[in-house]
């Protein structure tokens, strides 16, 4: 069991790194930068944050879940084999 909560720590290491070190867009623009925004530059925040969500944020959290997933599966399988 201690190697499944090295494992789990290791990963936490990982996802932490990961979450510091991610490369994001930065969100610049010409119009977002003004106080009062029109309604369509808010429009193409809008579209940008949306796509910023699917491209970068959703794929980051489905690669961290899937090693929390991972270390799991092998806690459960050192259970039931009662190792």
């Amino acid at each position: 069991m201690r190697r499944v909560l090295l494992f789990g720590l290791i990963w936490t290491v990982v996802v932490l790194a990961g979450l510091v070190f991610w490369p994001s867009s930065p969100s610049t623009g010409g119009c977002w930068r003004s106080v009062q925004p029109t309604a369509g530059c808010l429009a193409q925040q809008a579209e940008a944050h949306d796509r910023e969500w699917w491209t970068q944020t959703l794929p980051m959290l489905v690669f961290f879940a899937s090693g929390y997933m991972v270390v799991g599966a092998m806690a459960v399988r050192r259970l039931r084999l009662g190792a």
